[in-house]
């Protein structure tokens, strides 16, 4: 995926504020910063997202919340 520094760091600033990842200088290299998700990001990238009802086919439909996996 390929994206520009500012829509990146929109991202960023997004789910730091959301509480979902945390941004350091970087130990071995001060002019980098490195990214570690929290408990929560972490807990977030494991949950599925509900599908998107923006379909091409649009003959999909949403799986109910019972059937996602856990």
């Amino acid at each position: 995926m390929r994206m520009d520094r500012a829509t990146t760091m929109a991202i960023v600033n997004r789910l730091e504020a959301k509480g979902y990842l945390v941004r350091r200088k970087s130990r071995s290299d001060g002019r980098k910063q490195a990214l570690n998700l929290t408990d929560p990001g972490a807990g977030r990238s494991r949950r599925p997202s509900a599908p998107s009802s923006n379909t091409s086919s649009g003959s999909s439909r949403a799986l109910p919340k019972e059937k996602w996996p856990s």
